[in-house]
């Protein structure tokens, strides 16, 4: 009876021990990490809302003879006094006909006029080898600060900030389909790209804007713990054609721009005529895209808090027209007044609140090795109390 009791008990100890390692559960380990020395600088990048530089004339007319043969530009008109364009076209319409236009970034800002000043640790920057450019289907040409470098942050505040002052191109030349002035920004790390249509901060003209950051670290555990991607699953992405597409079209992962990827997929597909493509009843499903694109196992983001003042001042506008940069930006702008300047300039600056990252990671509530050890036990336990019993009664 003792036996069986002993076994039963075992057995069952046993099998608990089995189910709750299975469960794979987890703790998050939470702790902030003072770094006392140098802080890595995130990478920056901006874009003008407004694409198009027409305060170059020879940039309204090119785009009107190349535009007006295009769907939705038929009626393309000028407007003050020949100055820029319009059309009476649906704004959302027309912005998706700018990927027919042929050079389209040949109507771009480009940095020589667009960037005023800039300064990182109160040292000028090269603008060259600091900056790198790529052109954005929803913002045209955009802007990216560090990435071709690793600039370090010494201090935390503003003595070691990114200071920009941004030109965006004066009011009388905006077209009539741009309902928005300003830029947008984003801030990340280089093994965390971003989306920065669906990921970006609006910064307005007419204001100093500071962007005050604090760095948050996530480092997930991958299968079985939960369902999380790590570029160093190669058989996932053998099987899972979404997230190689992703990886092979973009460099790296994402699950913003994977579920984009395969939503793009789903548009491609004929689902609406008789003989549909086989794939259009798993694209259905609302969440069958984000069911193909999990989320990443090991995230490093940005929380930013923003504060504002009015820029520039009238002293400083006055302080300004003495810069080469300034009187480039504004050489074709007719009404060169306080107002039309603010209009057109921006201030930005970004640096660290504080240098202290915040870290959440995962752990195994039970690793292999303890699991392991809980069974031996339980055996042990058992051969033990059986072998007593067994000396005892002899």
């Amino acid at each position: 009876i003792l036996f069986l009791s002993s076994l039963t008990y075992s057995v069952y100890s046993v099998m608990m021990i089995i189910i709750d390692y299975l469960e794979f559960k987890i703790i998050i380990d939470y702790k902030l990490i003072y770094n006392s020395e140098n802080i890595d600088f995130p990478i920056v990048t901006f874009c003008n809302i407004n694409r198009f530089d027409f305060s170059i004339q020879k940039n309204v007319l090119k785009f009107y003879e190349e535009a007006k043969g295009l769907p939705f530009f038929e009626d393309i008109y000028y407007i003050n006094d020949n100055k820029t364009l319009c059309t009476k076209t649906d704004k959302q319409k027309i912005t998706s006909s700018f990927t027919r236009i042929k050079n389209l970034k040949d109507y771009a800002f480009h940095y020589e006029k667009m960037i005023i000043n800039c300064y990182f640790n109160n040292l000028p920057c090269n603008i060259s080898a600091d900056f790198s450019f790529f052109n954005a289907t929803s913002f045209g040409r955009c802007f990216t600060f560090n990435q071709l470098s690793n600039k370090i942050s010494k201090s935390v505040g503003m003595i070691d900030a990114l200071n920009l002052e941004i030109f965006i191109g004066a009011p009388e030349f905006d077209p009539c389909w741009v309902s928005e002035r300003g830029i947008v920004v984003t801030v990340y790390d280089k093994d965390n790209m971003v989306v920065i249509s669906e990921e970006g901060l609006k910064v307005q003209p007419g204001y100093s804007t500071n962007l005050m950051l604090g760095k948050v670290e996530r480092n997930k555990l991958s299968y079985p713990y939960s369902d999380c991607f790590s570029i160093n699953q190669t058989d996932r992405i053998d099987k899972n054609s979404h997230i190689k597409q992703t990886i092979e079209k973009n460099g790296f992962y994402s699950q913003r721009r994977c579920i984009l990827s395969c939503n793009l997929n789903k548009n491609t597909l004929n689902c609406t005529s008789s003989n549909k493509d086989p794939d259009c009843e798993k694209y259905n499903s609302e969440d069958f895209c984000i069911s193909q694109c999990p989320i990443n196992c090991d995230i490093s983001n940005y929380e930013m808090m923003t504060t504002y003042a009015q820029y520039p001042t009238k002293s400083y506008m006055n302080q300004l027209k003495n810069n080469p940069k300034f009187i480039n930006a504004f050489q074709n702008v007719s009404n060169l007044d306080y107002e039309e300047i603010r209009q057109s300039l921006l201030a930005l600056n970004i640096y660290f609140q504080t240098s202290i990252i915040e870290s959440y990671k995962e752990y195994p509530q039970t690793d292999f090795s303890t699991f392991l050890s809980e069974i031996g036990g339980v055996v042990g336990l058992f051969l033990g109390k059986n072998t007593y019993i067994i000396h005892t009664n002899i």
